[in-house]
């Protein structure tokens, strides 16, 4: 099974965290480390929008890109910070 990148909008007024960017096996994968790595920051959002992204090109290159962590392996890499991985 492959890795995929997933680009998840939150439902979250904090204009900070409304966006989070994850490699995963699956979108139930992806949606597990965002809750598992969220709920330790005390944050409990629900999930707005899920996209798989198969180009780097699909995210905004003047915000995401400079500020996004390394995403070839499974994790969390968007926003940068959010790195831990399970």
């Amino acid at each position: 099974m492959k890795l995929k990148k997933f680009f998840i909008e939150l439902d979250n007024d904090d204009t900070l965290m409304r966006f989070v960017g994850v490699t995963a096996w699956t979108e139930e994968d992806a949606l597990n480390l965002i809750q598992d790595n969220l709920l330790k920051e005390g944050l409990n959002p629900s999930i707005k929008s899920m996209k798989e992204i198969t180009s780097l090109n699909e995210l905004d290159q003047n915000h995401v890109l400079p500020n996004m962590g390394e995403f070839a392996s499974r994790g969390i890499w968007f926003p940068f910070g959010f790195t831990s991985k399970k």
